[in-house]
């Protein structure tokens, strides 16, 4: 098969070493190197459309970064759940996905950050009224040794240790 769309926004190699192809529009991708054979998971009342950001957690599940919010995906069932603004998230527009060292995932949208707890199924969040420069995160993001998170705005650079961010 083929991929789903010519348009990718993210690959990321899980700890399997299987390829995941995210695309602008019609979901998520996984090419398998051995044999080429590419797989397809479109599921837009679950998220998987716009996939611009996969994360892989330790327990093996991947976390997308979508146009709908925060998607948590079994890669071995093919099974999404979504996490919106109906679950709390700041906006559903999530462009990338940075882990603390608590394992906390941090999510930069159209509207400020967000800060998702796995275990608690949580989320913080984070704008202007609470110091941000720009409401407007966008694609860049790194961690850095130490813990200090980066993430790139629409007009600034946003750096933050999170063990010192106010929890509320």
């Amino acid at each position: 098969g083929s991929l789903s769309e010519n348009i990718l926004t993210n690959l990321h190699v899980d700890s399997r070493q299987r390829v995941w192809i995210g695309t602008d529009t019609n979901g998520l991708n996984r090419l398998d190197t051995d044999t080429g054979l590419i797989t397809r998971y479109f599921d837009p009342e679950h998220g998987l459309e716009t996939v611009t950001d996969v994360y892989e957690s330790g327990t093996g599940a991947l976390w997308l970064a979508t146009f709908s919010g925060l998607v948590r995906f079994d890669p071995d069932s093919g099974a999404a759940e979504l996490f919106d603004r109906t679950a709390g998230l700041a906006n559903d527009g999530v462009v990338s996905i940075l882990p603390d060292e608590q394992q906390h995932l941090w999510l930069s949208t159209g509207f400020g950050l967000s800060r998702f707890d796995p275990l608690s199924r949580e989320f913080l969040n984070y704008d202007t009224q609470d110091g941000l420069p720009d409401n407007e995160i966008r694609f860049a993001r790194m961690r850095m040794s130490g813990g200090r998170l980066y993430f790139g705005g629409a007009e600034n650079l946003l750096s933050f240790n999170p063990a010192n961010f106010p929890a509320s």
